[in-house]
C-alpha cells in the first residue's frame, strides 16, 4: 500500500475546503448583486415605462404604421426596446422587430402581470433578439373609450450585469487566492507541528519495540496527543514491567534447567527440538544451536527413544523406559515422556527428561566385580589352608619334613588373608574420612616423607638389586597426612620395584606446580598396555594376575594410593609405555 504524507493530506483537503468556501461565497455574491442590479434595472424600467404609457396616452387612435413609427421614435428617444401588445397577447408593434413575425406575448411574465395588476416586470431572454432582456410592462386604456386594454412594454438588454459583477468576481478570486495561501501556510505550520509530535511518538515507539523502556514522552499541548502520549508511557512501564518479570522467570528457569543433572527436552507437536538443557545436550552428544528445531530422532538415533516418543504423541500419556544411547560411549539413560498441554488442555509437544545412569550402572558392575573379586580373592587362601589342614589331618603330621612345608604354606596364606583383610579395612577407612573430611593435616617435610617411605622399601630393593632414586626440591613443605602419603608412596614405590628388572632403578621425584605438590614414581620395567590404564586403580585389578599372587600381592595398592590421593583433595594418574617403563603420579594442593 502507497503511504501518504500528512501535509499532503491535510493540505489537499483545506484546499478543498477553501475552494468550496470561496465557490460558495462566489454564488452567494453573484446572487446578492445579480438581485440588487436587476431590481434597479425593474425599478429604472417601470418609471420608464409609466413615462412612456403616459405618452401614449395622449396620441390615440393610431394605426398599425404609425404604431410602428411611433414606438421606433420613443425606442430612439429612451435607449430601450418598446414593444405594443394587445389584450389577446398579439404584438401590434415593436421597435426591433416585425410584428408579424414575433409569437403571442400573452404568456410572458411581465405582459400577464401587466393586464392583470397594471404593471409587471421581468427577466428573461427573448426569443426575437436572442439575448437577457430586462423587462417593465404598463397597462394602457383602449381608445376609444371602452375598448381593450393594451400594454406597453420597455425592454433593456442585461448585458451591464456583466460588467457590474466583474469587479466583485476578481475580488473574489483575490480572496480566493489570499485564502489558499493561507490555508498553505497554517496548515504547513500544524502540519510540523503535528508532525514533530508524530515523530515523537514513532521514535518512542520504535525505542519501545527495541526493548527500551526507561525514556518517557513529554506531555504535548493538545489534548488528543496528550491522550496519546500517556498511552504510549503506560504501555512503556507495563511492558518495561512484563519484560522484567518475563526475564526473571526465564533467568530462574534456565538457572533451574541448567542446574539439573537430568537433561529435559521440550518438543513440539511435530517432534522438534524447542529447547533443552546442557545436561541433555551432554547426553545427546550435540551442541544445543545444532539440536534445536531439528527433530529428536535426527540428533539421536535411537530405536527404543523414537519407539516411546512416537507412543506418548500418540497416545496422549506419558511413558517411561531405560534406553542406552551410543553417543560418546555407551551410555544408560532412564527416560521420561510426559504429554506438553497447552491452558486449554490440548497436547501440543511432549516433555522429556532424561536421567543418567550411567555411573550408577558402573558402580553397580564395580560392587559385582568387587563382591566377586574379594570371594575370589579370599577363597583362594581359605580353600589353600582348607586342603592342607586336610592333609596333616591324613597322616602328613606324622611326617615332619611335610608337616612343617605345609604348616609354612598354611602360615603364608594366612598373611595374605590377613593383608588383604587389612587393605579392605583401610580402604574402608579411608573412605569413610574421605566423605567426612576428618583428615588430620601437618606441614611436614616432603623430602623427608620421601626419604621415610624409601626407607621402608630398601630391603625389598636391595633383595632385588634395584636402586632407589630421590629428587626434590630444597624447603618444600605441604600440608598432608604424613601416615597416609607415606603409605601411598609405599604402595607405588613397591609396585615399581615388583614390575622393574633386575638393576633397573626406580625414581621418586617431587616438585611444586603452581599451588599444587606432585609426586611422581618412575620405573623402567615391562609398561602397561593402553586397554588396562583406565581402571588400573580399581580394586583387585589386575594386569598379570598370575605374577602379582606370586610375588604377594593383594590387588588393593592402587585403590589405596588413589582414596589417599582423594582424601587429600588431589588425583592419582598414571602413564605407561610398553617395554619402557611407568610412572605414577599424585597431584596435591599444598594448602588443601
Amino acid at each position: 500500500m502507497k503511504l501518504r504524507r500528512l501535509l499532503a493530506t491535510l493540505f489537499a483537503a483545506s484546499l478543498v475546503v477553501a475552494l468550496a468556501c470561496a465557490a460558495l461565497v462566489g454564488v452567494l455574491v453573484h446572487r446578492a448583486v445579480r438581485a440588487s442590479y436587476l431590481a434597479a434595472m425593474e425599478d429604472d424600467i417601470a418609471a420608464r415605462a409609466r413615462l412612456l404609457a403616459v405618452d401614449a396616452a395622449h396620441d390615440p387612435g393610431l394605426d398599425a404604421q404609425r404604431l410602428t413609427s411611433r414606438v421606433t421614435e420613443m425606442s430612439r428617444l429612451s435607449g430601450a426596446r418598446i414593444t405594443l401588445i394587445a389584450s389577446d397577447g398579439t404584438v401590434l408593434a415593436d421597435s426591433h422587430a416585425e410584428p408579424q413575425r414575433m409569437v403571442n406575448h400573452l404568456n410572458r411574465p411581465e405582459v400577464a402581470a401587466a393586464f392583470a395588476r397594471g404593471q409587471g416586470t421581468a427577466v428573461h431572454r427573448s426569443g426575437t433578439l436572442g439575448e437577457l432582456m430586462v423587462y417593465g410592462a404598463v397597462r394602457l386604456r383602449g381608445t376609444p373609450e371602452g375598448a381593450e386594454p393594451l400594454v406597453l412594454r420597455v425592454g433593456l438588454p442585461a448585458r451591464g450585469l456583466d460588467e457590474q459583477f466583474f469587479p466583485a468576481w476578481r475580488a473574489l478570486v483575490a480572496g480566493g487566492v489570499v485564502l489558499v495561501l493561507v490555508t498553505l501556510a497554517l496548515v504547513i505550520i500544524a502540519s510540523r507541528a503535528v508532525g514533530g509530535q508524530v515523530a515523537q511518538f514513532e521514535a518512542a515507539a520504535a525505542r519501545i519495540a527495541a526493548g527500551d523502556f526507561a525514556r518517557r514522552l513529554t506531555t504535548p499541548r493538545w489534548r488528543e496527543m496528550a491522550g496519546l502520549a500517556g498511552a504510549l508511557n503506560d504501555m512503556a512501564s507495563q511492558l518495561d514491567e512484563r519484560m522484567k518479570t518475563i526475564t526473571r522467570q526465564a533467568n530462574e528457569q534456565e538457572a533451574v534447567l541448567s542446574s539439573m543433572t537430568e537433561g529435559v527436552i521440550a518438543l513440539d507437536a511435530d517432534g522438534r527440538i524447542a529447547s533443552l538443557n546442557e545436561a541433555a545436550c551432554r547426553m545427546i552428544g550435540a551442541p544445543r544451536d545444532q539440536a534445536t528445531g531439528r527433530r529428536l530422532q535426527e540428533v539421536v538415533r535411537n530405536a527404543d527413544l523414537e519407539r516411546l516418543l512416537d507412543e506418548v504423541l500418540e497416545r496422549g500419556e506419558g511413558a517411561a523406559d531405560e534406553v542406552v544411547l551410543q553417543e560418546e560411549g555407551e551410555r544408560f539413560v532412564q527416560v521420561h515422556c510426559t504429554v506438553l498441554r497447552d491452558a486449554q488442555g490440548r497436547g501440543v509437544g511432549a516433555v522429556v527428561v532424561l536421567n543418567d545412569l550411567t555411573r550408577l550402572r558402573h558402580l553397580e558392575a564395580v560392587r559385582r566385580d568387587f563382591v566377586a573379586n574379594v570371594s575370589h580373592e579370599l577363597k583362594t587362601p581359605v580353600t589353600s589352608i582348607k586342603g592342607f589342614v586336610e592333609t596333616l589331618r591324613d597322616g602328613a603330621m606324622r611326617e615332619p619334613e611335610s608337616a612343617a612345608r605345609f604348616l609354612e604354606i598354611i602360615g603364608r596364606q594366612a598373611e595374605r588373608l590377613s593383608a588383604i583383610i587389612d587393605d579392605l579395612l583401610s580402604l574402608s577407612r579411608l573412605e569413610q574420612e574421605g566423605r567426612g573430611k576428618e583428615i588430620a593435616l601437618e606441614r611436614v617435610d616432603v623430602h623427608d616423607l620421601l626419604e621415610s617411605s624409601a626407607q621402608v622399601c630398601e630391603s625389598k630393593a636391595a633383595v632385588k638389586g634395584t636402586p632407589l632414586r630421590l629428587t626434590c626440591e630444597a624447603g618444600l613443605k605441604a600440608r598432608v597426612n604424613a601416615p597416609l602419603l607415606e603409605q601411598a608412596l609405599v604402595n607405588l614405590i613397591d609396585n615399581a620395584i615388583k614390575h622393574s628388572d633386575a638393576g633397573s632403578p626406580v625414581t621418586v621425584e617431587a616438585r611444586r606446580s603452581g599451588t599444587e605438590l606432585v609426586i611422581d614414581v618412575i620405573d623402567h620395567g615391562c609398561g602397561i598396555e593402553p586397554e588396562h590404564l583406565p581402571r588400573l586403580f580399581e580394586r583387585f585389578y589386575r594386569v598379570d594376575r598370575a605374577r602379582s599372587r606370586s610375588e604377594g600381592g593383594t590387588g588393593l595398592g592402587l585403590a589405596i594410593v588413589k582414596h589417599i590421593t582423594q582424601a587429600h583433595r588431589g588425583t592419582a594418574s598414571v602413564t605407561s609405555r610398553p617395554g619402557e617403563g611407568s610412572t605414577f603420579r599424585m597431584t596435591l594442593p599444598l594448602e588443601p
